[in-house]
């Protein structure tokens, strides 16, 4: 295994990048809880299938980013209304 700073790509890595190549060695009781998603045999969820789970993802229906989406404005047409009176 090699860890790389940030995100390489491509199959010529260069050495700047590489933090560290840990040695270790397969643990069967560590190995049995791995399951890799590109070799998932599951009928719904097959490799490279995105589904949503949950609504945690979609941050247009939080309540948050509405107020955020509506109050922003009339906070910046409030602010030039009142510093509009002091000129």
């Amino acid at each position: 295994m090699k860890i790389y700073s940030g995100c390489p790509a491509g199959a010529n890595l260069p050495a700047k990048l590489k933090i560290r190549e840990p040695i270790s060695t397969y643990k069967e009781f560590v190995y049995q809880f791995y399951r890799s998603a590109t070799q998932s045999e599951s009928e719904v969820l097959n490799a490279g299938d995105e589904q949503v789970m949950d609504k945690r993802a979609n941050i247009s229906a939080s309540w948050q980013m509405l107020a955020v989406l509506v109050l922003s404005p009339l906070a910046l047409i409030g602010g030039g209304w009142l510093g509009y009176d002091y000129i």
